[in-house]
Parts: structure tokens; sequence; C-alpha cells
């Protein structure tokens, strides 16, 4: 099944149940995760057969928890309309919705394809995994460990002088006090 295909059969099914801003939010997505794969070499038959059924990723789809949407339409994304989507050339994020909802507050919503935070810290420009980011936090981990366990070491050894160090300040204070 080519690109094409294979979006025009899930955007099918989708709209079936979604508004526009919502197919138009997965549709994107797919298309975006299509076209990435495909410049790591793989042709849109060997991606959309590992994507599956479009009528099976729909339902699956439609049946995800959607905790600010219901799956019938209704205040999807708190009442965008398809205007106020914009593609990835038109002031704004890629894919993003932005505009005053239906109850006046002013929010900006990310497509899900961009990763951001923590997923992307050990992730290559090429979506490869970064070794040297994981070892540069494995050394200043057991730096930390290292200095930590010194430190204990040091205390462990020279308690006795810490600690008669510590009464005889105790007592030096409690005489000054008295007098």
């Amino acid at each position: 099944m080519t690109k094409q295909e294979f979006i025009n059969a899930l955007s099918a099914k989708l709209y079936e149940e979604l508004p526009t801003a919502a197919v138009l939010d997965q549709i994107r997505y797919y298309e975006g995760y299509i076209d990435g794969e495909m410049a790591k070499g793989k042709t849109e038959e060997q991606v959309t057969d590992e994507l599956g059924d479009p009528a099976v990723l729909a339902k699956g789809i439609l049946n995800a928890p959607r905790p600010e949407a219901s799956v019938t339409g209704e205040g999807y994304e708190e009442g965008y309309t398809e205007a106020q989507y914009k593609p990835d050339d038109q002031n704004g994020p890629a894919g993003s919705f932005t505009g005053e909802t239906e109850s006046g507050s002013r929010t900006v919503h990310q497509d899900p394809q961009q990763d951001s935070g923590f997923k992307q810290v050990f992730r290559t420009p090429d979506g490869g995994f970064n070794w040297g980011c994981l070892i540069a936090v494995l050394a200043a981990v057991l730096v930390v460990v290292a200095i930590l366990w010194l430190v204990v070491k040091v205390v462990s050894v020279f308690w006795p002088v810490i600690f008669i160090l510590i009464i005889i300040g105790i007592v030096v204070s409690v005489f000054k006090k008295n007098q």
C-alpha cells in the first residue's frame, strides 16, 4: 500500500467519528512518521505494512483515552476550527493548534510527533541513541558517588577526633556562659 492510500484509508475511518482538527492532527503525525521512516531507507510499502491495517489503527486511535477530549468530537481541542490548524510553514510549531478557545483562553497544542524533554536528551538528530551523552551522565554519577564515598571514609577515620573536638567545644561554651 502506498503512503497516500494508507493516509486516505486512515482519514476516512477517522472522519467517521472525529472532527476535522483531530483527524488533521493524526494524519500529520502519520505522514511525518512515514516520511521519517522513508528517510531512513525504507520504502512506502515497508512502512505502511509495518503500521498495519489503517482500519485497525483508526480503531486504536478512536479507543485511546483522551483526557482533554471526547471521541464524539464535542470539545475536542476545546473547540478549535480547521482554520486555526497551522501547518509547518505558518506562524507556529509544526502541526500546532493555536488560537482562542470557546472559553477564551489562548493555547498551543504541540504535534505529538515532536519529541521533547527527557526523551530527546538521549537521541541523536537522526533518531539513534546518543551513547556519548549516556556515558557522560554515567561518568558524572560515578564521580558524585566517588566523592560521597571519600567523604564517608574520611569522616569514619577521623570520627573519634571530630567527636572529641565537638565535646570540647560544648564544654568550653558552657563554661563561658557560666562566667
